[in-house]
């Protein structure tokens, strides 16, 4: 809390806290918690501890909220008021309210605290964090257990970008396996579709073995587009950027793939794009990305639409949405469907919006998913004007 009157109350909510161990039984637990050089300063201990931006918490020997410092405030949005005199346990996630809460009080009996421990927690607004969980035992005057301090520091960033690193690496090696698999399979596969096309060459237009033949041609082919896939994926282009207009070029895209019969004049919606989008960008791999989106967003609709392509204009960037009305994407998967070879239809390489991801993040962009399953989908392109 920045403001003066919080200040006050989150001083008034420490000096509570010293005032209840002082009336506690077995007193003397006080001078504990007093250092007289702090003193000798002029600082006290609650100030000290409200200075603290972590979170820290003091729960009785029952798991009730005794003390709720700012930094508790700031990290949770709970009020010291909304707080203090509750079990603490309205914090933690449902799914670890048994086993965690009794492997801590367990190491914090056997060892008197733990730290660095890594979990969950559970904000104000029933959103998840993660964090850096300590907790030592306060003892009375006598050595016997008074109650639990508790710190907790907010890594939910640290380990969003340990995340971030470790996908880098893994799809690093991924696209290094990929660049080797698809050099040595694409000459084998041109030999073969050249030796079929010979041996189909000597057969009578009539010979019922030609269809076979088609069939055996139609399988290299699919299978030497996947081979460019994983070409695209392990070794993505250097991007060539200039200034256009992002929204002519997407009107341009759609009519080419209407021209293509790909897609038909009334799947389409554009009505939301915004004209004069001038946004530095790369023709070809931006086109592949849109061109992906839209098929993708056809194919989920079932070819009925509507599509509907929106621009949104933020300070440094420019957002495309692509919306359909189809089925939505479900939120375990929203993350997995950019990962390389993961794919929900029958015969698709999963390797489509893995190259989109990259070819957006060659140019400086990015691209998410939103929307909600069951609702439709809407997949976000983001593209910086610098």
């Amino acid at each position: 809390m920045g403001s003066e009157q919080g200040h006050r109350t989150c001083g008034t909510a420490a000096e509570e806290l010293w005032s209840w161990v002082e009336r506690a039984p077995a007193g003397g637990a006080l001078a504990l918690a007093s250092p007289g050089r702090l003193a000798d300063l002029g600082i006290g201990l609650p100030e000290l501890v409200e200075s603290i931006r972590d979170a820290v918490l003091f729960l009785d020997r029952d798991g009730v909220l005794r003390y709720w410092n700012c930094g508790a405030e700031a990290m949770f949005g709970y009020r010291r008021d909304e707080v203090l005199g509750r079990h603490f346990n309205f914090l933690v996630p449902a799914d670890l309210r048994g086993w965690e809460l009794e492997e801590l009080r367990r190491a914090c009996t056997a060892e008197g605290g733990i730290a660095n421990h890594t979990t969950r927690r559970v904000r104000k607004d029933g959103s998840e964090l993660w964090v850096s969980l300590q907790r030592s035992v306060f003892p009375d005057a006598d050595g016997a257990e008074m109650g639990i301090v508790v710190t907790m520091r907010d890594i939910t960033q640290q380990r969003e970008r340990e995340r971030e690193l470790e996908r880098s690496r893994s799809l690093a090696l991924v696209g290094e396996l990929s660049a080797k698999v698809a050099h040595e399979v694409k000459n084998p596969l041109a030999g073969i579709y050249a030796a079929l096309q010979v041996l189909e060459g000597q057969l009578d237009p009539s010979d019922p073995r030609r269809e076979i033949f088609d069939s055996i041609g139609d399988e290299v082919m699919r299978l030497n587009e996947l081979t460019q896939e994983l070409l695209r994926f392990a070794r993505p282009p250097e991007p060539h950027l200039e200034l256009l207009d992002l929204s002519a070029f997407l009107v341009d895209l759609v009519g080419d793939l209407q021209n293509l019969q790909m897609v038909t004049p009334s799947q389409i919606d554009l009505g939301a794009l915004e004209p004069d989008l001038l946004v530095p960008f790369d023709r070809t791999l931006t086109g592949a990305v849109f061109e992906n989106l839209i098929l993708n967003a056809v194919e989920a609709t079932a070819g009925k639409g509507p599509i509907r392509i929106r621009s949104r204009r933020h300070k440094d960037s420019i957002a495309i949405d692509v919306e359909d009305q189809g089925p939505g994407i479900p939120r375990d998967e929203r993350e997995r469907i950019f990962e390389p070879f993961y794919t929900t239809k029958s015969r698709g390489t999963g390797l489509g919006l893995a190259v989109a991801k990259k070819n957006i993040e060659a140019q400086g962009g990015n691209i998410r998913v939103r929307g909600h399953s069951g609702r439709g989908a809407a997949l976000r392109v983001e593209l910086p004007l610098r």
